[in-house]
């Protein structure tokens, strides 16, 4: 497989910033399948409930930034109103969408939608690797089902013959 350099993502959840190194995460030892289809379970739930609470964080984001833009909005009118200032929406608006404090809850939100993106494309990835696995395991078992075929088993064959080379050519110079 062409290995992708510095393939390493972070993620925050909860507010704790955790880095995945995804060639680590979706590599494939074709000598241990039975490690790598054991662990597959594992750690695809790890990323699904990851990617559970990534949705809950961006839905969480979406309801403070909304509360935000509320609050910009009220504290606004009130200002202008106690000023005595009349005002329009459009300018109610973008006193709004320039509040720090709103900028702050949409930058929130955005991070928080996009590390469930990142982890829902993780999972997704999960489930290929899973038909992976059982595709790499089907064609293993195929192979040793082919007399002869097996790649391992050749050379398994051709070490075991050239050990009896060697304890034969020993013995024949024992003799003489």
């Amino acid at each position: 497989m062409l290995e992708i350099k510095d393939a390493t993502i972070s993620i925050t959840l909860s507010g704790v910033e955790k880095k995945f190194d995804l060639n680590k995460i979706f590599d494939i030892d074709e000598n241990d399948l039975t490690k790598e289809f054991t662990s597959q379970a594992s750690v695809y739930a790890y990323f699904a409930t990851a990617a559970a609470e990534a949705d809950y964080e961006a839905s969480i984001g979406t309801a403070d930034q909304e509360a935000s833009y509320a609050d910009a909005d009220k504290y606004y009118r009130d200002t202008l109103s106690h000023k005595g200032e009349k005002y329009t929406e459009g300018v109610i608006r973008s006193m709004v969408l320039l509040d720090a404090d709103y900028d702050n809850a949409v930058q929130d939100e955005l991070l928080a939608k996009y590390n469930a993106r990142v982890l829902k494309a993780i999972v997704n990835a999960m489930e290929m690797r899973a038909q992976m696995l059982m595709s790499v395991g089907s064609h293993i078992r195929h192979e040793l089902d082919m007399t002869g075929m097996n790649i391992r088993e050749r050379q398994y064959n051709k070490t075991v013959d050239d050990v009896k080379d060697t304890i034969r050519s020993r013995k024949s110079r024992e003799e003489v």
